[in-house]
């Protein structure tokens, strides 16, 4: 019989390597069973395909949604808290929203988060000559208030809390905190009204 030759061996190699590398992705996709996550409220769903990384450190309360191509990814840290990502009842995370948890995120109850949208306590600091991996900032608290609307291609920076029930415009960059009842837009994100608590109406600041 005629042995096959290295190119052949190669070729069968990379084959596995790209099946294999095809399953971890697919496996990688697939929402982790509710009793995984550290609470999982009742009517709660997940929507495949969906990365979630850190399960045992997310509370979902009741009735949230979590819709397909969502990543919420939390990471333990050596020598730091245990991190924690607390989504509130009612809440609703739309296509693509990504939310990075290495200390603590905090939704309130009924925030609807718009497509794209981007939560991170962390940032990444330039990279040094000389290391191997890319140093990030120390985690800051994140705390969006309930009944938050967050806009299509939001971007919430580190440190930042969100009053309740201020609305923030598409593609507004949230550096710092939203008082209640708060209109913002812009990048950087800029105050424009805010609402008035006994007639409900959005008056011009």
């Amino acid at each position: 019989m005629k042995r096959p030759n290295r190119q052949t061996l190669v070729a069968a190699h990379e084959r596995r390597a790209a099946r294999s590398l095809m399953r971890r992705t697919t496996d990688a996709f697939l929402p982790p069973p509710q009793r995984a996550y550290a609470a999982y409220g009742a009517q709660t769903l997940v929507v495949p395909p969906t990365r979630i990384e850190g399960a045992d450190c997310i509370e979902l309360g009741a009735g949230v949604i979590v819709h397909e191509h969502a990543w919420l990814l939390v990471q333990r840290r050596p020598n730091l808290p245990t991190p924690s990502l607390r989504i509130g009842d009612k809440c609703s995370l739309n296509r693509f929203v990504k939310i990075v948890a290495l200390g603590s995120v905090q939704l309130g109850e009924g925030v609807l988060v718009g497509d794209r949208v981007y939560i991170s306590d962390v940032e990444y600091l330039p990279w040094p000559d000389g290391e191997d991996t890319r140093p990030m900032t120390e985690p800051k608290p994140v705390v969006i208030g309930d009944r938050v609307l967050l806009g299509v291609a939001v971007i919430v920076k580190p440190g930042v809390t969100i009053g309740a029930e201020a609305y923030i415009g598409a593609g507004a960059v949230i550096h710092e905190d939203v008082p209640e009842g708060g209109l913002v837009v812009g990048n950087p994100a800029r105050l424009v009204r805010l609402r008035n608590p006994e007639t409900g109406v959005w008056e011009r600041v």
